[in-house]
Parts: structure tokens; C-alpha cells; sequence
């Protein structure tokens, strides 16, 4: 099912968790590709334990990643054109490659999805859920994504049958873009601090950027959401000490948007293409941040200002 453009209430605006994949998960991915570089039929039986362990149904072997689905290989068909597309589109913006295939396993989450029912040729909806048991929608880390994805719907018909449902994989575009830019930024060696590691892949999933620049004007919604919220949670003292919570909190949400919004506002100061911008503001130490707490704070005035003369 596609993405409804109407939805007045974005989960990925709200709570993300820390983008760092667990030890077990790590290990077991990575058995799997170190497993089938030295294949033996012992290696081989391990390696199917380990792809088992994950719940995938499919796994595909592409050039540049490896793909764990849940579900069949129609469905997941669907996800190789989005990873190829958005893998080439976010390395190219921070002018990176890696001599590894990304790893990449769709997670099942039971909480996620759209439930209906079908009486008399009718098709009703009964719920949609883009939440997670956890609040998490991705995770990132050694080259593994994880991407929280939702369980097939099964709908009983009239006659006896039964037909199955889920979201698209466009609907998980934006989460995708953000957890592989936790990977193109680890690739272009940047140390980041958790508002810029946050903010960074928040301006990639939600800000267009063009010709290596951002695309501000008109302001992206999630400038626009930074600047409404209370003047007095600018603090760029509290922002730079910000540390995530499990699980995410609703401060958590509030720091995000608003480290997405100096993220945006560090990048596009410095005027130059999106991948050396990057390096400058990575560079930047906190007393220098810090004395931009006066101009930051006007540039979230002038988008609301913006925001509100617009019919």
C-alpha cells in the first residue's frame, strides 16, 4: 500500500531510537557473509541457521548489499530498486563507497502494518500502525541496516480465500535514507556527537537537497515543526549534551527536530557542496557553536515568520 500523502501525524518526525545495532544481531549478520566467503557444506548449514535466525524468507544477493526479507520474493523485489536507489543517492551525496555489500535485513514488527476486512465487496480499514513495540524504526551499524518493516495482513473473503496486504516499501523510504546515512557518514570517517549524528541523518531523510546543497526555500516541514516549537528549548548548551533514551522519550523527539534544525542551519551557513559542508561543521568545536546560539535561534524566527504569510 502506498504512502498516504494526508497523514497529519508522521511517526519518523517523533521517535527514533539510537541508530546502533546490537553485538548478537551485528555478529550474526556478519557470520553469514564471513560463512559464505569460506563455503564448506559445514559452513553452509551454519550460515542457513543464521539466515533462519533472522526470519527471513528471502535473501537476496545483490552487487552492492545483501537483502533479508520476510517475505517472498515478489514482495521483496519491491525493496532492491529503493535500496540500489537510495545506497547510490546517499553515498554519492557524501562522495563515499564501501568495499563491502551493505547488509541489510527487513525486521518484522508485530505492531506495525494496516488491518482490514472485506463484507459484501467491500474493503474496510481497520487500523494502520506505523508505530513500533519500541519506538525504534532503524537501526544502523558495521555496515548492517535494520529497518523495522510491518507483517503481511491476511484478509479472509466471502467465498473462503483469503488475500494479503501490506505497506509498500516506499513507506519505509525516509527511514532508509536515515539509517544509510549513519553508514555514508561512519564511511567518510566523521566523529559524531549524538545531535550532529542525529541531525545529519534527519537532513538527509527529510530536507531535499539538490546539486549538493539543501533546498530551503520553501521551508521543509521539519524546519518548519523546529521553529514551533518553545523559544526556550533552544538551547544549544542542552542540545550539544543531548543524549538519547531507551526507550526514545518525548524530549527525545523535541532534541531531534531540533538538532535537524541546526544541522540544517550549521550546513547551508557554510555555502558550500552538501559533502564539504559536512567535514566544516564536523570540524567545529562547541564554543563555536555555541556563540551561534543568538543566530540560530533568528533563523528559526525567520521561518516561522515565513511559514505563517503563507496562504
Amino acid at each position: 500500500m502506498a504512502r498516504d500523502p494526508m497523514r497529519t501525524r508522521d511517526p519518523r518526525l517523533e521517535n527514533h531510537g539510537e541508530r546502533t545495532v546490537t553485538a548478537a544481531r551485528t555478529v550474526a549478520l556478519t557470520a553469514l557473509a564471513l560463512g559464505a566467503a569460506c563455503a564448506s557444506p559445514g559452513s553452509i548449514g551454519r550460515v542457513d541457521q543464521l539466515a533462519r535466525a533472522t526470519g527471513a524468507r528471502t535473501v537476496l544477493l545483490e552487487e552492492h548489499f545483501s537483502l533479508y526479507s520476510p517475505y517472498d520474493l515478489l514482495r521483496t523485489r519491491e525493496y532492491v530498486e529503493l535500496v540500489e536507489t537510495q545506497r547510490a543517492a546517499v553515498f554519492e551525496l557524501f562522495g563515499v563507497q564501501s568495499e563491502e555489500p551493505l547488509v541489510l535485513w527487513l525486521r518484522l514488527d508485530e505492531r506495525m502494518g494496516v488491518h482490514a476486512s472485506i463484507t459484501d465487496d467491500r474493503m474496510r480499514i481497520e487500523s494502520v500502525s506505523l508505530e513500533t513495540h519500541d519506538g525504534i524504526l532503524g537501526e544502523a551499524g558495521d555496515g548492517v541496516v535494520v529497518v523495522r518493516v510491518a507483517p503481511l495482513d491476511v484478509i479472509p473473503l466471502p467465498d473462503g480465500r483469503t488475500i494479503t496486504g501490506t505497506f509498500g516499501a516506499g513507506m519505509y523510504e525516509d527511514t532508509l535514507r536515515h539509517e544509510l546515512a549513519h553508514v555514508a557518514a561512519a564511511l567518510l570517517g566523521l566523529r559524531e556527537r549524538a545531535w550532529l549524528a542525529e541531525g545529519l541523518a534527519h537532513v538527509v531523510e527529510w530536507i531535499p537537497i539538490e546539486d549538493g546543497h539543501l533546498r530551503l526555500d520553501p521551508p521543509p516541514e521539519a524546519l518548519k515543526r523546529a521553529a514551533r516549537l518553545p523559544r526556550e528549548t533552544r538551547s544549544l548548551e542542552d542540545l550539544l549534551d543531548w543524549k538519547q533514551h531507551f526507550p526514545p522519550s518525548d524530549d527525545d523527539g523535541a532534541k531531534r527536530i531540533l538538532a535537524c534544525s541546526l544541522t540544517a542551519f550549521l550546513v547551508a551557513r557554510e555555502g558550500v557542496p552538501f559533502r564539504e559542508a559536512l567535514l566544516r561543521v564536523a570540524a567545529l568545536d562547541e564554543r563555536r557553536i555555541l556563540a551561534l546560539q543568538g543566530d540560530w535561534s533568528e533563523w528559526l524566527d525567520a521561518i516561522a515568520k515565513a511559514s505563517s504569510t503563507v496562504p
